[in-house]
């Protein structure tokens, strides 16, 4: 699957000539694994928004922020150890533009 590129096609041939470097690339890569992270989250509170809520329970205060909490975990956790590969192909698509 290839992802259109997020880098304008008009880049400086300046740009282009340039190598990344290893502590580039590694902040690129904590990045993109920062941005599956919160992809993740989003896409667990959407999942979580289906599941119809117990009328009968008493809703605790704070309970909402707790979950929020909860899910951001889970997905850093995810993002971490079981990767969904959307931190690899952000990482590709950017290290495209430059020299190899």
């Amino acid at each position: 699957m290839d992802i259109k590129p997020f880098i304008p096609t008009n880049i400086p041939v300046s740009y282009k000539d340039e190598q990344m470097s290893e502590m580039e690339k590694e902040k690129l890569k904590k990045v993109a694994g920062e941005m599956e992270a919160e992809f993740l989250k989003i896409m667990l509170k959407q999942m979580k928004a289906t599941i119809p809520e117990n009328e009968d329970e008493e809703k605790a205060p704070g309970k909402d922020i707790m979950t929020d909490f909860m899910l951001e975990r889970y997905a850093e956790d995810v993002s971490k150890n079981q990767s969904m590969g959307i931190a690899k192909m952000i990482y590709e698509q950017y290290t495209k533009a430059y020299k190899k």
